[in-house]
């Protein structure tokens, strides 16, 4: 019922969304406030409604900034379900963050059902990569190079026996570094219909549940992955990597642009390229590799067919390791590849790629050429033209797209000055293992182009919702980014319920030394955050830029407590799903932290009553794509600080700002140590997209003692 986008129902007139009866639900009597007797109506929650009816009922885009506490997630879903129920419309609810889709999937959308007393299927739907693939899992457990895991293999293969969904989040242990990626559903590797466990298949099972559902929640990825696909296969829905949808709401707006990013980038390593390597050979019949499979069905014929392949993979693969051998040789990491092609560049970069793409040509050219002739041959023969043959050739045209994917990417680094929309960088990660990666990424400069044609054209019901989507008021900054500055959509900002001015104080040190000044600084950071929390007793969040500067803190910060100190909790000592349940449990404790804990984490309550917000999170200056974009601006007459690096270190700092109040009855203090916030021009503009706050800025000790009084009063 909610498959196709060019239905019959599509061309009738469809049904508009009563406003009244939805507005009703919510206000003092209403249904809402039947089913929760604590509830109370929130003017920015109602007005927020009123917008999405408009643009549900309009067929017009919606950006919406929704300050914390409006209840936002309501005010979407009531009339999203309503107008899926009335239409027999599929809607797309995306965001950012695993903990939001649990929370809409456990908590929201059951409540919104109830309230419009609306019978509609909803599904959560994730990424190939979240599920166990049962063909991976028999290959892993017969694999020799496997013996050391075997413990935990076997602990998967009971597990799923099980297990309904197979999803890793459901398995009952953490798995190794290097057991999932061995055992995870991947499209690359994946026979389909022609696979003997289709029927079983976790993947194919979730997705067939997506079908039958009006309400899919996704995550932006997985959704921008689907964008791409159909704008890659002209729309066609066996090019899609969701069902089909007709209306799309992003919670968590403010990352729209990172992940189209992330979408539109494409990265290849040695790695990479030794993943296709060994699914194609691996020297050893026994390894069940595609090549030792293909000549198990007929020794003879593949033999002849198959007998170039590995010298060529060979070949290929020592190209791979002299690349990445050249490469590691670069001045710094991350490395951006710019301007004219050096001799320095051509040398260790460019050259050492154009033979491995040479390798890979002739490899690809051969093997695809032999597949072919087997596909031929076998459609002749009943014997070799069974399921488990077809799929497997299946496989080896995969592995030979890939690879050819591949070869198409390392093209445009040897021709980058031809692309000069796309930027070029070079970064050596660590993995897991300790071990280092370099990995060559490109990087479009803007994908304002690529939403515009693959979300704002195809989409008419687009709504963009978050906490700090408006700079200053205003939409625009957002909008250029997301490719929607020409849209003419519906805007709405809706203040936060809470009382910020009573419950909130900020505090700035004006003696803190400059961040540049970084000994005296890190210093500063030791001396006033031990003093800070000797007078709370904990109950802190402390936000880093840095890890080092994270770690050299928390060191100083350790000896320099009291006696009887908190708990000191810090990232990276464990996983961050384990570090936030601690910290919940353990009120006075105090989480140090850097990037990831700047948003999506919901403390309410007495555990957090101090954010410490150490320095404002401009990007680092050696950020590749973020130079780029900076000299992009300032050739087109801009101003790079002011219209790139200012905006985005603004909306990084409101999302940090955010993590102290997320209910009505809480309350507590911000400080800020970075004292650019006061001293420099730029630094009121950080101030002004705060909401109004009691403010303290003295020297530290005053900072403190302000502090101290302040969190007596509560």
């Amino acid at each position: 019922m909610y498959e196709t986008n060019q239905s019959d129902e599509d061309f009738t007139e469809e049904k508009l969304l009563a406003a009244d009866k939805l507005t009703a639900l919510l206000e003092s009597g209403g249904s809402l406030s039947r089913h929760l007797p604590e509830y109370e109506p929130r003017a920015g929650q109602i007005a927020m409604l009123k917008g999405v009816i408009e643009s549900f009922n309009k067929a017009r885009p919606l950006i919406a900034e929704a300050g914390t506490g409006i209840g936002k997630s309501l005010a979407y879903l009531l009339p999203a379900l309503q107008w899926a129920i009335d239409n027999k419309k599929r809607v797309l609810i995306s965001t950012a963050t695993i903990a939001l889709q649990q929370q809409i999937m456990d908590k929201d959308l059951p409540l919104a059902r109830n309230l419009i007393h609306g019978e509609v299927k909803s599904a959560l739907v994730k990424g190939r990569g979240n599920y166990l693939c049962l063909k991976r899992l028999a290959e892993a457990s017969a694999d020799e190079d496997m013996l050391d895991f075997d413990n935990e293999i076997e602990r998967i293969n009971v597990w799923a026996e099980g297990s309904v969904s197979g999803e890793l989040s459901d398995l009952p242990f953490l798995p190794s570094g290097n057991i999932w990626p061995r055992v995870r559903c991947e499209s690359d590797s994946c026979p389909g219909f022609y696979c003997p466990h289709y029927e079983n298949c976790f993947f194919m099972r979730s997705r067939r549940i997506a079908g039958q559902a009006a309400v899919l929640v996704v995550n932006h990825h997985l959704l921008f992955a689907d964008l791409a696909a159909r704008a890659e296969g002209m729309g066609s829905e066996e090019a899609a990597v969701l069902p089909n949808y007709q209306a799309i709401v992003f919670d968590e707006a403010h990352h729209v642009e990172d992940a189209a990013v992330s979408m539109f980038s494409a990265v290849f390593s040695l790695n990479t390229l030794n993943r296709q390597f060994f699914r194609l050979h691996r020297g050893k019949p026994e390894k069940r590799d595609i090549l030792s499979r293909i000549l198990e069905y007929n020794p003879a014929i593949g033999e002849k067919l198959l007998s170039q392949i590995p010298p060529l993979i060979s070949k290929a693969r020592a190209s791979a390791e002299t690349a990445d051998l050249l490469g590691r040789t670069v001045s710094k990491s991350p490395l951006r590849l710019s301007g004219e092609i050096s001799d320095t560049e051509k040398e260790k970069i460019i050259n050492p790629l154009e033979e491995l793409r040479e390798d890979l040509t002739t490899l690809i050219k051969v093997f695809t050429a032999a597949i072919e002739k087997l596909s031929e041959l076998s459609e002749l023969s009943e014997e070799e033209a069974d399921g488990d043959f077809k799929g497997l050739i299946l496989e080896a045209h995969q592995s030979a797209d890939e690879l050819e994917k591949i070869s198409k990417l390392i093209k445009t680094f040897t021709e980058r000055t031809s692309y000069p929309d796309e930027v070029f960088w070079l970064e050596l990660f660590r993995t897991y293992d300790g071990s280092e990666q370099l990995h060559y990424h490109r990087t479009p400069l803007s994908v304002a182009p690529m939403l515009q044609e693959a979300l704002w054209e195809q989409y008419e019901r687009v709504l963009c919702v978050s906490a700090t989507l408006a700079l200053a008021g205003d939409f625009c900054f957002w909008c250029s980014r997301a490719g929607a500055a020409e849209l003419h959509a519906l805007e709405g900002i809706y203040e936060s319920p809470f009382d910020f001015s009573s419950r909130v104080m900020l505090g700035i040190p004006a003696d803190a030394p400059d961040p540049a000044n970084r000994a005296a600084w890190e210093a500063f950071l030791i001396e006033t955050t031990a003093a800070a929390l000797n007078s709370t007793g904990g109950h802190a969040l402390v936000l880093f830029t840095s890890y080092e500067t994270l770690r050299t803190v928390i060191a100083g910060v350790r000896t320099a407590l009291e006696e009887g100190a908190p708990l000191i909790l810090a990232q990276g000592d464990d996983d961050r799903g384990r570090l936030l349940k601690q910290f919940r449990e353990n009120t006075s404790s105090v989480l140090f932290a850097t990037d990831s804990f700047w948003e999506g984490v919901d403390i309410p309550g007495e555990a957090l009553q101090l954010l410490i917000i150490t320095r404002l999170p401009f990007r680092p200056p050696t950020d590749p794509v973020a130079e780029a974009r900076c000299e992009a601006a300032a050739a087109a007459g801009g101003h790079p600080f002011m219209d790139v690096t200012l905006p985005s270190a603004v909306t990084r700092f409101r999302q940090g700002f955010g993590r102290l109040m997320r209910r009505t009855t809480d309350y507590g203090a911000v400080l800020i140590l970075d004292p650019r916030i006061v001293r420099k021009p730029y630094g009121r503009i950080f101030l002004q997209s705060l909401p109004p706050v009691h403010q303290a800025i003295k020297p530290a000790a005053g900072v403190i003692q302000n502090l101290k009084n302040f969190l007596e009063k509560f």
